[in-house]
């Protein structure tokens, strides 16, 4: 009994042991649990306080830059001693102890210094100025973490259109004009200027200028009927890490939920109506999940570019050409072949047609440039020019002074094979006018140009990169600067290529006064530069395409007769598996081609900002 007892006693006493250690383990889960939540809870906070800060911060700058803008005025042809003179006064608020903003309602505050203001070059006739700019945001919840943005503001006059500083963008080049340059204006394809179209996967890495509507939709278009294909909403990316892309947009920002024509749709001026949701308000809803700009509903100052007023500086002919000096003219082959040489000054071309004892010639004839080395001080072609090379070795042709072609332009073998090896391989530097049409296609070409076009341009089959050139030691990339009155069309560039091949590359910026519509469904769109038109349609899908079955993780459309397969998983997938995306080039400030337009008045421009 008493053995008994003891056991009994023994039990009790370890149950009393285990019941302790029970209670402990709860407690201390308890607590970790308790710890975790208030940690997760001020991470949560934390983060919060962070991206307030970075809002306020970024704030600052625009506060700056605005503030700047709207003082500018009065300062359009001061000499440049008078112009230093008013500047150091605007700046005044924001040196020494620099200038503060605090916002009611629990939004936050920030503050700017200028640390620095130097001139923009040696020449004392230059008035441009560089400002360096602190701004410090601070978030009403967490004083304590601030966000600093340095930032890099040019005060003076304007160096390049103001296209250029953007990496998508839709503006009517036409408002306010009556000298009959705007041939497109109330053509089916330019109704609702200002408005841009993002149907689809598109990515887009820099900032965007919207002057009217934005209209965006998961879904891009295979056909020009209602063949419309799930995809993803378009996302935007700043090419400055830790910045937030910024949406400078004139008007409202729609998604369209229907699946009606896509004639109807992009044709439409009017978007408060059945199928499309504005939400300017809650603007993050219209793009991929976590990519999202930043909308500023302030336009900037904005100036078109003139494109026939840059005419004048390249045409001449066998009439006109009074104004150069020793216009040499040089007889073409029966063909129209011009004889590769290098040491050409001012050229005519003409072809000499003859009839028994009768000669005449002729200079409104159609020219060739073929497989050869061509190096031109001017060049004047009354009738089209098409230059060509071969597949093997790269062709080089430069124009110093400039090209004026008063027909059309077409560069390349026009082949239809999506292998870049079947196309001609060319170096082409220099400014260039084309008085009618611009077709590039199967040409693998290298430029270094500003093209103007006043009739239609196609690009097709071809991949454009830059010349490259050592500039102040670096190796410097250049590019196409392509200025068009008429419709731009880009298309059948990598069709059905995946991501993982070696691409062709689009390095350039487009800029049209008519309509601008782009394909990367089929198509694999790599963009390096800008897009920038009167109106914009991008069209889009993500991820590898097939015109077989690919195996499973595939849906089919039907195209052309045929079966087309796409991704499913196009929502989870990162914006640069988009087949149509454009990452802004800020070589084009820095070192744009030679042949820009010129530009007047004067402009505030965000030319460099980091995250400190």
């Amino acid at each position: 009994m008493g053995r008994t007892n003891n056991m009994l006693k023994a039990e009790a006493g370890s149950a009393l042991v285990l019941t302790l250690l029970m209670v402990l383990i709860v407690t201390v889960l308890g607590l970790t649990l308790i710890r975790q939540t208030i940690s997760g809870a001020y991470q949560t906070e934390l983060r919060e306080a962070d991206v307030q800060a970075q809002y306020m911060a970024e704030s600052g700058v625009e506060y700056f830059m605005a503030y700047i803008q709207n003082n500018l005025a009065p300062l359009e042809g001061l000499e440049p001693a008078e112009f230093e003179q008013q500047v150091l006064w605007m700046l005044g608020k924001f040196q020494g102890e620099g200038f503060k903003r605090h916002f009611d309602g629990g939004q936050g505050s920030y503050h700017l210094t200028v640390l620095s203001i130097e001139q923009a070059s040696d020449d004392p006739d230059v008035l441009t100025r560089h400002v360096k700019l602190k701004s410090k945001g601070y978030s009403a919840k967490n004083s304590q973490r601030p966000a600093v943005i340095t930032a890099t503001v040019a005060i003076g006059a304007r160096q390049i259109p103001d296209a250029l500083d953007y990496a998508l963008g839709a503006y009517n080049p036409c408002a306010g004009r009556s000298d009959g340059n705007c041939a497109n204006q109330g053509s089916d394809n330019v109704k609702g200027e200002g408005n841009l179209f993002l149907h689809g996967g598109v990515s887009v890495v820099g900032d965007l200028y919207v002057e009217n509507n934005l209209i965006t939709k998961n879904k891009g278009i295979i056909d020009r009927g209602t063949n419309w294909v799930n995809s993803d909403f378009p996302s935007i990316e700043s090419p400055v890490k830790g910045v937030q892309p910024r949406l400078a947009l004139g008007n409202e920002l729609y998604i369209f939920q229907s699946d009606t024509n896509y004639q109807n749709h992009i044709n439409r001026e009017q978007f408060n109506t059945h199928g499309y949701i504005q939400v300017t308000a809650s603007h993050s809803q219209a793009f991929a999940a976590g990519y999202a700009p930043r909308l500023v509903q302030r336009l900037p100052d904005f100036t078109p570019v003139h494109i026939t007023g840059e005419k004048q500086h390249y045409y001449y002919s066998v009439r006109d050409h009074a104004h150069l000096p020793n216009v040499q003219h040089v007889r073409v082959s029966s063909n129209g072949a011009l004889e590769p040489r290098q040491d050409y000054g001012n050229v005519l071309p003409f072809r000499r047609d003859c009839f028994l004892w009768w000669c005449d010639d002729n200079y409104n004839t159609n020219v060739r440039l073929s497989n050869g080395n061509y190096t031109f001080n001017r060049l004047a072609v009354d009738g089209d020019l098409r230059i060509t090379g071969n597949t093997n070795s790269f062709r080089s042709v430069t124009f110093k002074e400039g090209l004026y072609v008063a027909g059309d332009l077409i560069i390349g073998n026009e082949s239809t094979s999506d292998y870049i090896p079947n196309y001609d391989k060319l170096e082409i530097r220099g400014p260039i006018y084309v008085g009618g049409n611009l077709k590039i296609q199967g040409a693998n070409v290298r430029f270094d140009s500003v093209i103007y076009v006043e009739g239609k341009t196609e690009i097709r089959f071809a991949s454009l990169e830059g010349i490259r050139e050592q500039i102040d030691g670096e190796t410097v990339e250049k590019s196409l600067v392509l200025f068009g009155q008429g419709d731009i069309l880009i298309a059948n560039i990598n069709v059905f290529r995946s991501h993982n091949e070696q691409l062709n590359r689009l390095r350039g910026f487009f800029y049209s006064e008519g309509f601008l519509e782009m394909y990367g469904v089929g198509s694999n769109l790599q963009i390096e530069g800008g897009v920038f038109g009167r109106k914009v349609v991008l069209n889009a899908t993500k991820g590898d395409v097939h015109d077989r079955y690919p195996g499973s993780g595939y849906f089919s459309a039907r195209y052309n007769n045929q079966n087309v397969w796409f991704r499913q998983d196009q929502p989870q997938l990162p914006p640069e598996l988009s087949r149509l995306r454009i990452v802004y080039n800020p070589e084009l400030i820095k070192n744009p081609p030679q042949g820009m337009p010129k530009v007047e008045g004067l402009e505030v421009k965000l030319i460099e900002r980091r995250i400190d």
